[in-house]
């Protein structure tokens, strides 16, 4: 993938020195706001998730970095090895423009990263109930409705790797080429 586009991207692996960054974009109200767990995250809980991560074998969390700035996260979580599935996330730093479609960037950016781990073979995501707007952004980009999960009030959707296959070409000339 060395499209122009991507050229000042960068998705990379979390290390101990984005967290401070990370927190403060993680616990901006309106990303709160849209995810299950929408309380304000300390410094030590944070602290504590990030290493119990590293301590997991299932370790993806991601840096989404533009021109060298931290602006947003993707990650995966809770790996089924039985189904070969994981659930996938992202946040972006909200006070960035809308109309640069970061979100959509980075979006690309971390399907193509956990879609390159062989033993995925479908990714899952949670949105909750009143994420309407949310919901159908991933439909549009072929992920499909699998059910409501009463318990954390949020729809299920799903993404195989052969959709997404099929479905990057059209996601990259009709929703990516006129961006930045």
């Amino acid at each position: 993938m060395k499209s122009k586009l991507f050229e000042n991207f960068e998705l990379r692996r979390i290390n101990k020195h984005d967290l401070k960054k990370l927190l403060l974009l993680r616990n901006q109200k309106k990303i709160r706001k849209s995810m299950i767990n929408n309380k304000k995250i300390s410094k030590k809980e944070h602290l504590n998730w990030f290493i119990k991560l590293t301590k997991s074998k299932f370790f993806h969390v991601y840096v989404f970095v533009y021109k060298k700035k931290i602006i947003g996260s993707g990650y995966a979580s809770n790996y089924q090895i039985k189904d070969k599935y994981c659930y996938w996330g992202i946040y972006r730093d909200l006070k960035l423009p809308r109309d640069k479609k970061y979100g959509s960037i980075l979006l690309f950016l971390l399907f193509e990263k956990l879609f390159s781990i062989k033993k995925i073979s479908h990714l899952r995501c949670q949105v909750i109930k009143k994420n309407v707007w949310v919901k159908n952004w991933y439909k549009r980009w072929g992920y499909k409705y699998l059910y409501f999960d009463k318990k954390n009030n949020c729809h299920v959707l799903k993404m195989t790797k052969k959709e997404w296959k099929n479905k990057k070409k059209y996601i990259l000339k009709n929703k990516l080429s006129k961006t930045l």
